[in-house]
């Protein structure tokens, strides 16, 4: 592939649809694997030099079957997909005492945390295995009520970033679960309890405190090589942000943001309730820079100055993008964006790492790894054989020969649900409630023009 400055080379590994559902997760590399976790917890490793994937027994603890033989499971209104992991890491504690750590959703007594859990990891015959059980080192307060929400969990707005600092603390971004839409009015100071937050969590004891607040829905945590801390921040519609992080700051949400909220009806836009001027971002740290329209911002990672590999890239920044299906390459000077450029990868991007031996490994929400290289440093080389398949397709066949007509309302929920609803009422886009035999342009809130 072509990008303005040099060519890439790029390679796609599918590690198979073994869940009912679920988008989300990421990817972390140990001792020359990838371990990648799926948006609904299952733990796999690619193994490239043996060529070879594998799923561990042991799973992120969503407590999804609690979740399942509840009501709202089954409730239109509860999108399945929206609760799920968000990222992990992987974290050496003490010599030769790893650590998973996964940011995720988890259901208890009909409510909806955010949760931030560890386990031990370690190879065994030449084999990633995961050691002890797993602890819970941090959960929102507050948690989402789905009786209160009637079922509605707006989890894709979990924030759920994080990141180690080098006494061991981590920083973890939390979302506004939506209601910065909702209830703009409860976020004094940018913040209702933990979310909309930066926190900073004591690893040992899971003690915390607020870095900064303000922030809608912050996927993505980095360090740059000078020890700057930046975030990525999903807008409304329009207004994805790209924010150097100060301790103390406030980012704006839900008070202000470059975007506006999403219309309902014939409207295509609407006024967010707390922006004194719409459009306008004064009164609050403004970000380094925002995307319109939005693109989905994800992830961010940024490139040493000194790489071996990709050197036409160094010091830059890389962004996922989910709606736009893209990794950008952002290049900033003196603390300002001087240019974007999109390179188009064809899936939404969740996490992009940056491996030992110089390549770039992105998690998709197509369940799959795009391994990126520089061929010019790294040679061609051979094309990349994959032959640990077979069990992959016995679980997915397991799956398939096990699941009812339920998952076609799945895709209707991640897809259509989010702009059409079912039972009458307008979205985005027009109810599809009776829309067989319904004439064309018939809904009086989405009428047609007479041409």
């Amino acid at each position: 592939m072509e990008t303005v400055l040099t060519t890439i080379q790029t390679a796609e590994i599918s590690v198979g649809h073994v869940e009912e559902t679920g988008n989300g997760g990421g990817v972390a590399e140990f001792h020359g694997k990838l371990v990648f976790v799926t948006g609904h917890g299952s733990i796999g490793v690619l193994d490239l030099e043996e060529s070879r994937i594998y799923y561990l027994e042991d799973r992120v603890p969503l407590n999804l079957e609690a979740l399942k033989a509840d009501p709202a499971w089954e409730d239109e209104a509860f999108v399945r997909p929206w609760f799920r992991t968000h990222r992990m890491k992987i974290h050496q504690a003490a010599p030769g005492h790893d650590e998973l750590y996964v940011s995720h959703n988890y259901f208890q007594d009909g409510q909806a945390c955010s949760r931030l859990s560890r386990i031990g990891l370690a190879i065994a015959e030449d084999r990633v295995v995961a050691k002890g059980k797993w602890q819970t080192l941090y959960e929102t307060q507050p948690c989402v009520d789905l009786a209160d929400r009637q079922n509605v969990f707006y989890g894709p707005q979990s924030g759920g970033a994080f990141l180690f600092q080098e006494d061991g603390s981590i920083l973890k971004s939390a979302g506004d679960f939506g209601f910065g839409l909702w209830t703009p009015e409860k976020f004094e100071n940018g913040a209702l309890g933990d979310w909309s937050s930066l926190l900073l969590i004591n690893a040992e004891t899971g003690e915390k405190q607020v870095v900064a607040t303000g922030f809608r829905n912050p996927q993505g945590l980095a360090f740059d090589e000078y020890g700057q801390l930046w975030a990525t921040d999903q807008g409304p519609r329009g207004g994805d942000e790209l924010n150097q992080i100060e301790w103390g700051g406030n980012y704006g949400w839900p008070t202000e943001s470059y975007g506006m909220g999403y219309g309902v009806g014939t409207l295509p836009r609407s006024d967010l309730p707390l922006n004194e001027v719409q459009g306008q971002h004064v009164l609050h740290s403004d970000p380094i820079h925002a995307f319109l329209p939005s693109i989905g911002l994800s992830t961010i990672a940024f490139l040493p100055t000194n790489t071996e590999t990709f050197p036409l890239w160094a010091g830059d920044a890389l962004l996922g993008s989910l709606s736009g299906n893209s990794m950008l390459r952002v290049r900033m000077r003196d603390n300002r964006v001087v240019y974007s450029e999109r390179i188009p990868l064809g899936h939404r991007l969740r996490e992009i790492i940056k491996l030992e031996d110089g390549q770039l490994a992105v998690w998709t929400d197509s369940r799959s790894i795009i391994l990126i290289r520089d061929p010019d440093v790294q040679g061609e080389g051979e094309e990349l054989r994959i032959s640990g398949y077979q069990p992959i397709h016995e679980i997915e066949a397991g799956l398939a020969a096990a699941r009812d007509t339920s998952w076609r309302r799945e895709v209707f929920q991640l897809h259509c649900g989010q702009c059409h609803t079912v039972n009458g009422e307008p979205g985005i886009g027009p109810s599809l409630h009776s829309i067989e035999g319904r004439k064309i342009g018939a809904d009086e809130y989405y009428p047609y023009s007479t041409a």
